[in-house]
């Protein structure tokens, strides 16, 4: 059974394509879907007025079917190379919006990261606690002048837990409120412990890595949500299934939008300040001439890699 083609998605694709190409979509078709990892993998068959390309997503690139005729080892080869931008992106936000909530902490969470990946003796990784405590810190600091903050005595700066509760209390109640006091707690604990344990070492500040980045993400998360009003159901039919799309040709100086990937219902996105609504259109103002330059650049290491690239043996997977 064949997947699905949502609209909204279909034309994410489709623009992607005739902008990287410079060729004209004359179909596009979803024909697969694979999770690894707890990632989605879409991939579609796109024909243009030229040849006939492999558009894979998370994130979206393009494959020539003429050079990559095999879905599957294409697939492969994707995914590979997105597992390891992963390990290069580790350091950063997944987003614009969580990136401007927690600047200081996600510029304090990419020292350590970048610490654990030079370490090799016990005090390397001490450091990488270290780095991984201020990061916290620094999360919490970020958020101390927020408006949504309850109206009373405010812990000392180095207080992280009196901190976090004080976050927690402000925005969320019940068991989401305990768990995620108690997961940046124990987050908070791990980091402390291993600043002043002389056997700290690969794993154990890996996992400590892992916990600081959920816990900065699961706090963004409350925040963005409870300063957009972010829907987690849909108002019209109930399903989960909330997506976001970006339409850039909408003309509106903030061309988000908040869909129903079950019933089509959708809602223009607002953003996370005021001030985010124009800083797309004012970045394009002032770069636009610069991106163009740097997309045909792009472009043209593409089609020199995808030249010098064997095409994989066999034809399995090639749409007939």
């Amino acid at each position: 059974m064949m997947p699905e083609s949502p609209e909204h998605k279909k034309r994410h694709v489709v623009n992607y394509v005739e902008m990287e190409s410079s060729e004209n979509v004359t179909r596009a078709e979803m024909i697969n879907t694979v999770g690894v990892f707890g990632q989605q993998y879409d991939v579609w068959d796109v024909r243009t007025d030229n040849c006939r390309w492999w558009a894979i997503t998370n994130l979206l690139n393009l494959y020539n079917q003429d050079r990559f005729p095999s879905m599957d080892e294409t697939l492969s080869f994707h995914i590979g190379m997105m597992m390891r931008l992963s390990e290069h992106n580790r350091r950063t936000a997944d987003s614009d919006d969580e990136e401007d909530l927690l600047p200081s902490a996600w510029r304090r969470f990419g020292q350590a990261v970048e610490a654990h990946s030079l370490a090799v003796e016990p005090e390397d990784y001490q450091t990488v606690a270290i780095r991984s405590r201020e990061a916290l810190l620094a999360m919490v600091r970020d958020l101390s002048d927020k408006p949504w903050m309850l109206d009373e005595t405010p812990p000392k700066a180095g207080d992280f837990k009196g901190w976090i509760s004080l976050i927690c209390r402000s925005l969320t109640e019940g068991r989401l409120r305990s768990y995620l006091t108690a997961m940046a707690d124990k987050t908070w604990d791990l980091a402390v412990s291993l600043q002043h344990n002389t056997s700290a070492d690969q794993v154990s500040t890996e996992l400590l890595l892992d916990g600081v980045r959920h816990a900065m993400q699961s706090i963004a998360l409350i925040v963005i949500g409870h300063d957009r009003g972010t829907r987690s159901t849909c108002p019209k039919c109930g399903s989960v299934r909330i997506e976001s799309d970006y339409r850039p040709e909408s003309g509106l100086d903030y061309p988000h939008f908040v869909i129903c990937g079950a019933c089509g219902w959708e809602t223009q996105a607002t953003p996370l300040c005021p001030a985010a609504a124009t800083k797309e259109q004012r970045f394009f103002e002032e770069h636009g001439d610069a991106l163009v330059t740097q997309e045909r650049n792009l472009d043209e290491v593409r089609r020199t890699t995808n030249q010098q690239l064997d095409p994989p043996e066999g034809d399995e997977g090639r749409p007939r």
